[in-house]
Order: C-alpha cells, then structure tokens, then sequence
C-alpha cells in the first residue's frame, strides 16, 4: 500500500530535507516516526527536496507498507513522535503509481526579506534582514526576465540527480503586500487538509492580506455542504482575521448545469478516475456536488448577502466581503 503525507516544517534546526550521515535532517525525522506507527523501516520520497534552513508549508511525501492504518491513525501518531517544529497535516492511501516527485504539477515558493532598521525576534529565521532601502518595483521588473522555459544548468550542483536543467517559471512577483489565499476554508470549523488552521489565516491578515472562502466541498465533513456551511466559515473568519481581511473565494462562479441527472453520473466518472490515478481530494465523494445546491443560481451572491444581513452583518462589513478588501489588495499590490 502506497500512503501519501502532507506536512509542514520549520527548517531553521535541520541541513535540509535530505537524510544525512552526521547532521539532523527533517527526512530522518519523519521516517523515523513513522516507522513507530507503521511497525517496520519506512523510507519516504518527496516532491522536493529542501536545504539548509529552508521551510515547507506543504510538503508532499510518499512511502510503502503493508501496515494498515486509518488516515487519521497517520497522522495523529506519526505527530506524537515529530519534533514540535514538524507537523504533518494529512495522510491518505494513493495508488501504487503515484510518485510525490512525478506527480508534482508545480511548485511554488515565497521568500522573504524584513526590510527594516532593526532586527526582528519574532521573524528571526524565517526572513532575510536588510537594512538598506530596497525598491522593489525594481526588483520586480528585474526579474521578469526569469518567466518562461530557461536553462539552469550553470546553477546546477554537481550532486544533482535532475534529468534536465530546462525549468519553467511560470510567474514572479515582488511585492511589499502579500498576495492572498484566493480560495480555502477555517480548519477549525471543518478539518479536512484544503482548509487552514487559525494560525495561517491569521498570518495572512497580520501581514496584511486577504483569505477568500470557497464555495467547496470541504467546508464539512462527510456531506453535501450548504449556505449554513459557508456562512460558517465566513463568520469564523472573520473572528479570526477582522473584517478587513476576508472575501469571497474566487470559484465562487456560477454553475452551468441543466441536467443534475446527467451532472452526477458525469462527477461520478470523475471522481472514480482520479481516485484510480491516486490524486483525488480527502474527502472527496461522488455523491457530493462540487458547488453549494442552495447557493447556486445567478442570483447566490445576493442571496448571500440577505443571508449575511438577516444574521445582522452591516452594511459595512458585507461590502469589505464582496468587493472592498479585493480593490484595496490589488491596490497595494499591484499600484496599477
């Protein structure tokens, strides 16, 4: 049985995700642990390995055993052996064909610099410090020229094992606002890995940016969700990050369907493929439409709204939902 791992970690104590001979790495960590839960050596494979010091919010591994042990029996024992600067966030059974490293679509990656006169205790590690002036519309339009299919081989190390140095970037961005969670949902209120923990979404608004809730499957647990769900999660939120730093996730489209009947015969198909290829969601059901039934017509933001009004939001609050927080981001980050 192949069992696929998400998890998050802070590298400042390790050199690296990759096991070492001498020097602690999260890959011995992990491994490690989950042999106690699994009763025999684990080695695992991941989508991309990290260096020295480098952090993960959503690592991706892989490994083999026969033991057999619920999602939930993962992840919870393999956290009672980690450190407390490794956590894994989610556990669920792939087929023996995924590979966390082949299967990776793509890969993203956040650097940041705390540009200020003075050092920060709270951002020690996790931030480069400078203290000179940095431009960084500059910096941005500088590295543009990165975008697109370049070679890379005179960055290459000589260890590396790549089959090519020919990478693809598909966007890059400087900016001193961050960009937002376009679409997710409160962890706290439905606990499923898509959803973040209060500790990330207030990250996001401590920093100054905006979370988007979805109109997804995940916003619970086990059943088809509804406007209660969402309304949930937005109100969470907003306890959690202020008013000014949720809105509306971006699928929140309007779906296109005239035949239901046709539809869940369609998602059922779907969702057998992708569980055959090893990358459907946990959670996911094929008798769970992807979209709210009761929040779907053309007119759900408006029904969201009275929704949202009758459970006495203001005026205020609803506009910084529906428009007011995504105009002052793309402000801030963009300056166009």
């Amino acid at each position: 049985m192949r069992i696929a791992v998400g998890l998050e970690y802070l590298g400042t104590a390790y050199a690296g995700w990759q096991r070492q001979l001498v020097l602690p790495s999260v890959q011995a960590e992990v491994e490690r642990a989950l042999s106690l839960v699994a009763d025999h050596p684990v080695v695992t494979a991941c989508a991309g390995r990290t260096d020295t010091g480098v952090h993960a919010t959503g690592q991706v591994i892989h490994f083999d055993t026969p033991s057999v042990r619920s999602e939930r029996g993962w992840v919870l024992g393999a956290n009672r052996y980690l450190p407390p600067d490794i956590s894994i966030n989610w556990a669920r059974a792939v087929a023996d064909g995924f590979h966390a490293r082949y299967a990776a679509m793509n890969r993203s990656y956040r650097y940041l610099i705390l540009n200020a006169p003075v050092r920060s205790a709270l951002w020690a590690g996790r931030a480069c410090l400078r203290h000179a002036p940095l431009d960084a519309e500059r910096m941005h339009q500088s590295l543009q020229c990165l975008v697109g299919r370049h070679d890379f081989s005179s960055f290459r190390a000589a260890e590396c094992q790549s089959v090519s140095t020919v990478r693809r970037l598909d966007a890059i961005r400087v900016a001193r606002h961050p960009l937002f969670l376009s679409h997710t949902g409160c962890r706290a209120v439905a606990d499923l890995p898509r959803n973040k923990t209060d500790t990330e979404l207030r990250g996001v608004a401590d920093s100054g940016g905006l979370v988007g809730i979805y109109f997804m499957p995940f916003l619970a647990i086990g059943r088809q969700p509804t406007a209660d769900d969402l309304i949930a999660h937005i109100e969470h939120a907003w306890h959690v990050c202020g008013e000014e730093h949720v809105g509306i996730g971006t699928d929140g489209v309007v779906p296109a369907i005239d035949d239901m009947t046709a539809y869940r015969e369609s998602l059922r198909a779907e969702v057998a493929a992708r569980r055959a290829a090893g990358v459907s969601a946990t959670g996911e059901r094929d008798d769970i439409v992807p979209f709210l039934p009761d929040l779907a017509g053309p007119q759900k933001f408006a029904q969201l709204y009275r929704l949202l009004q009758r459970r006495g939001h203001s005026a205020r609050r609803l506009d910084y939902l529906f428009q007011g927080n995504f105009v002052r981001l793309a402000k801030a980050t963009w300056r166009d």
